[in-house]
């Protein structure tokens, strides 16, 4: 069996890290498997920023094709394209002006000539759009693959076909981790962490009033935000978004007025860049509480 597994592999979104995780774990599974099945990597990044180690740079090269002309030979016999991505972006390999970049003209080659194609997705709601129907529909999407119960009994129920739950990897990391330096000391405030993309459903714009309620006259404790845009715009754009979102976290903030009838002074601390895994760790570390109150996860 021939197998090309499409994914965000070098970026850093959930659905980036979910693909690694099950790169590695299927990786662990040829060492005593080799001639299960022979497995093909296409990278469809979108970030303008990679930070990954070089562990995960080795093990994505290892398995990734390095010509067309190696395309050309594994796809001549039966193969699946298993596509890890949301599916309206199954779109993204007819739009015209993506066709210039080899990886989108590719990736439609894939979809087009594999024997069977697999999505690999997640949502977050009891019930897909209608749009997802219809793509998996028009790429006569044979069978899908969720992380969990969740989206297989309730998203997914409409999907006329095979549903197979492969739950995200979970990984111990002995990595060790590494300061990075912020805009004040935290070392001795009570601080409250959340890490994810900036987007409504992540629930910080609630995160951020509720902080600033309970502890708008508190020095001593710091709501820490990690997050990010889109990160695929130029490096002007990336730093654009940066300053957009420290305003709206001021404008968030602005909405909360205390009992003294004054708005809250809450500290609350932005970083708002891509770093490395080894950075990430030690932000948790210096974390009293995790707190992240989404409006849904998959």
């Amino acid at each position: 069996m021939k197998l090309v597994y499409c994914a965000q592999f070098r970026d850093t979104s959930g659905y980036a890290n979910a693909a690694r995780g099950y790169v590695r774990a299927i990786n662990e599974y040829l060492k005593t498997h080799e001639l299960s099945f022979d497995l093909k990597l296409h990278d469809i990044s979108l970030e303008n920023k990679s930070v990954l180690n070089q562990e995960d740079k080795d093990l994505i090269n290892k398995y990734e094709f390095v010509s067309e002309d190696e395309i050309k030979s594994f796809t001549e016999d039966n193969y699946i394209f298993l596509w890890h991505q949301p599916a309206p972006m199954a779109s993204w390999g007819e739009n015209p002006q993506l066709q210039n970049q080899p990886k989108w003209r590719l990736y439609k080659q894939f979809m087009d000539t594999s024997t069977i194609n697999v999505n690999l997705t997640t949502w977050e709601a009891d019930r897909v759009p209608k749009w997802w129907l219809d793509t998996w529909k028009d790429y006569k999407t044979e069978a899908l693959i969720c992380p969990s119960h969740y989206n297989k009994n309730a998203s997914f129920t409409k999907f006329e076909g095979p549903i197979h739950i492969v739950p995200h990897v979970v990984e111990y990391s002995d990595i060790t981790p590494e300061p990075i330096k912020l805009a004040m000391d935290i070392s001795d405030k009570f601080v409250v962490f959340s890490m994810s993309q900036w987007n409504s459903r992540k629930g910080f714009d609630k995160l951020i009033q509720a902080f600033s309620m309970e502890f708008g006259r508190n020095d001593d404790a710091v709501l820490l935000i990690k997050t990010n845009g889109n990160m695929m715009g130029s490096a002007e754009q990336t730093k654009k978004e940066n300053q957009i979102l420290a305003q709206q976290i001021q404008q968030l903030r602005a909405t909360v007025y205390m009992d003294d009838g004054k708005p809250s002074t809450a500290q609350i601390l932005l970083v708002p860049d891509i770093i490395p895994y080894k950075n990430i760790l030690w932000l948790h570390d210096q974390a009293d509480v995790f707190a992240l109150p989404t409006r849904g996860e998959g």
